[in-house]
């Protein structure tokens, strides 16, 4: 940036200082502090959490089969999936009652 210009940029920058008591920081510290990590820990929940619904294909990895040998435990009723349109999911306690029953 040129001299001239780089002169005019910073004549409109406005420096703004605010003299705070040290136990204001401080209150202000805690609060951010508190704040971010409450916000850290929510996220990592959040990507921790398993799905409540599964598709077809996390069906089957869940299970440790392959899609053919699922599409036969719905035939058998085995796995009774739920359809919405053409989707068919499998509710997280559909798949736990299965495991639990092997």
């Amino acid at each position: 940036m040129p001299w001239q210009l780089k002169q005019k940029h910073m004549e409109n920058l406005i420096n703004l200082r605010i003299e705070l008591p040290q136990e204001v920081i401080n209150k202000l510290e805690l609060v951010i502090i508190e704040t971010v990590t409450k916000t850290i820990k929510a996220h990592v929940d959040n990507i921790r959490e398993e799905p409540k619904i599964y598709t077809r294909k996390e069906a089957a990895q869940a299970l440790r089969i392959t899609l053919p040998t699922l599409r036969q435990y719905e035939i058998q009723g085995r796995l009774i999936p739920k359809r919405s349109g053409r989707r068919v999911l499998y509710p997280k306690h559909i798949i736990e009652h299965f495991i639990g029953a092997l």
